[in-house]
Formats: structure tokens, sequence, C-alpha cells
């Protein structure tokens, strides 16, 4: 009996010894063809930067999971797009990549390559099928698709999966006939996307659409709102270098301050905001004297133009650093230096 009891359990053991094993090289197998799948995906994504279609199909036909994302999200279909490649576009979708599948918070491919203004890459998927969502239909200025989303009872004020609103995609485009139709039709005129809190103001003054950022303001947009940065409307013109929409905002009331308008170079503003009395020597964000931040980036033009009101060449910020130091330490322009040792500026 004890014999017969031990001879069993010895043959359990040796099962699950033998089970283990398996399990083991199951496991290496399994490791093994992950780290394969991920070369191949490398491989793939980098013959798509590249612009390779020849490429592309190789690696496909080696076993590259074609609608495989990579560890943030890009999808290869919409790498291709956002690239403005017809040819390995084309090569992707003869391999079954999923024309309308949503690449994490960039959207579809169509809906980039619509973002992107790449012409050929649009034409390409809508003539294999892609689906025209209501966000790229806005981006596209297509006013007939829009307007049946509308009639078919859609939401305009509804984000989509990627957060954009429908105004916000016109805005980004500056498709000034969708969003008129958008407003019409009861979209929020201070609607904001997911996660950036963007408006579609803040959008069109980005970009410098002076005939959407009107359109807005006549349909009551808030100058004021701030994006998670804690940028206005006026802020983002600014910063684009778009002087026509920074004076429409003005006149609505809207006003950059003074170290926004100088660290982005914005003379025309702070030029007005000087003039309305901001102070030329007054700190910035995290104690920066502004001439010091300013200089930092290199904007002669307004050094010159704090320096003429009454900025303190020397003056120091809560880091010790002069407007002579900061330049220096950033390699800045020359000109900048020179300018500031010419209005007696030292260590």
């Amino acid at each position: 009996m004890f014999e017969k009891t031990r001879r069993t359990a010895a043959g359990m053991i040796r099962v699950a010894a033998i089970a283990h094993v398996l399990l083991l090289v199951a496991l290496v197998g399994l490791a093994e063809a992950k780290s394969v799948d991920k070369d191949l995906h490398q491989e793939l994504m980098s013959a798509i930067l590249k612009g390779d279609p020849a490429e592309v199909a190789r690696v496909l036909k080696s076993g590259a999971d074609v609608n495989a994302k990579d560890p943030s999200g890009q999808l290869p279909l919409v790498a291709a797009a956002e690239k403005d490649d017809p040819e390995v576009v084309k090569v992707l979708l003869d391999h079954g990549a999923k024309i309308d599948a949503r690449d994490g918070l960039r959207g579809t491919a169509l809906e980039l390559a619509a973002k992107r203004s790449n012409r050929a890459v649009v034409k390409l998927l809508r003539d294999r099928g892609a689906q025209v969502t209501l966000t790229a239909a806005c981006l596209l200025g297509d006013s007939g698709v829009v307007r049946r989303f509308i009639e078919q009872g859609t939401n305009v004020s509804v984000r989509d999966q990627s957060g954009r609103l429908p105004l916000t995609a016109a805005a980004w485009k500056g498709q000034v006939e969708v969003a008129r139709l958008l407003l019409d039709k009861g979209a929020d005129v201070n609607g904001r996307d997911h996660p950036s809190n963007w408006t579609a103001l803040i959008e069109a003054s980005w970009r410098g659409h002076y005939d959407v950022a009107k359109l807005l303001l006549e349909r009551g947009a808030d100058t004021s709102l701030k994006d998670n940065g804690g940028q206005t409307a006026i802020m983002h013109a600014s910063l684009g270098g778009n002087q026509k929409v920074v004076r429409l905002l003005r006149d609505r009331g809207a006003k950059p301050t003074l170290e926004t308008a100088a660290v982005m170079g914005d003379v025309e503003s702070v030029r007005t905001l000087i003039k309305e009395g901001a102070d030329a020597n007054a700190t910035a964000t995290g104690g920066w004297a502004i001439l010091a931040r300013v200089a930092k980036r290199g904007h002669t033009e307004v050094v010159k133009v704090l320096l003429e009101n009454g900025a303190d060449v020397n003056a120091k910020d809560i880091y010790g650093n002069t407007a002579l130091k900061a330049p220096r330490e950033k390699k800045a322009l020359q000109e900048t230096v020179d300018l500031l040792k010419a209005h007696g500026a030292t260590e």
C-alpha cells in the first residue's frame, strides 16, 4: 500500500515537472514572438517615416501586424496619413489596414489627413471608402456632409472620441462657413475641447484665421477664457505672430500681459501696453525680470523698446540673473548682447 502511494506521488511530481517545463517553453516562445512582433513593428514604423512603400510591403509580408499600435498608441495608417504619403497609405490599405481605426486622441487617418491638409491622402482615403465623420467634415469644410449630420439629429455640441468639438475643428482649419452653420444650429460658441480646454476662438487666434475669429466674437465668444496652460486667445494670437487677430481681439477688450507680449516677441503689443501704463520693470512669472526673459530669447527689438521705456538694464531677478547674463547662457544673438552693453549693462 505504501509503495503504491509512493509511486503515485512520484508520478504526479513527474507530471507536474513536465507541465512546468512545457509552460516555461511556452512562455519563452511567447516572449520571443512578442519580441519579434515588436521588432517588426518598429521596422514598419521606420519604413513609414522614411516614406518607403517597398520596404513597408516587405515588412508586412514578413509578418508585421498592419493594425498594431506602438506603445504611444500610434497606428501605422494614421502615421502614414499624417506624413502625407499616399503611396505608403495605399500599401497599408492593400495589406488590410482598418481604414476607420482611431489613433488615441489623434483620431482617424482621414481626420488627421484633413487636419494636416494632406489632400492626396484625403482623396485616396475617401475613394477607398473611409467614413467621413463630423469632425472630418468640419476640418475639410464640407458643409454638405455637416448639414446631413445635422439633419440626422447629430448634436453639434458633442465632442468626438478624441475630445474635439465640431466647432473647434472648423476653427482650426479656418472653415468659416462650416463654423457659421454650426453656430446657426446651436453649437456652443464657448465650448471647449478635452483635455486641452481650447475654445474655437483660441484655435482661430492661434492659427491666424481672422474671419473665423471675427464670426466667433460676433456670436459672443468670451475672450477671457483660458486653456490648460493659462493662455487666452489673445496670448495665442500674439504667440502665433497674428497681429491682425491681436488687434481684433484688443478692439473687443482683450489684453495680453506685458510679459506674454514681450516674451513672444510681439513688439507692437509691447509698445501699446507700455503706452497704456504697463511697467517695463515688472517682475515676470517665476521671479524673472521681463527684460532678462526677453533677452534670453534674443528678441532684440523688444529689448530695445523696454530699454527706451525705462527698463533697468542691470536689474537682477530673484535668481541673481541680469539681462546681460541671460542671453550669454543661452548663446542668444550677439546683437542682443551688444544692445545691452550699449545701454550700460554689466555682469
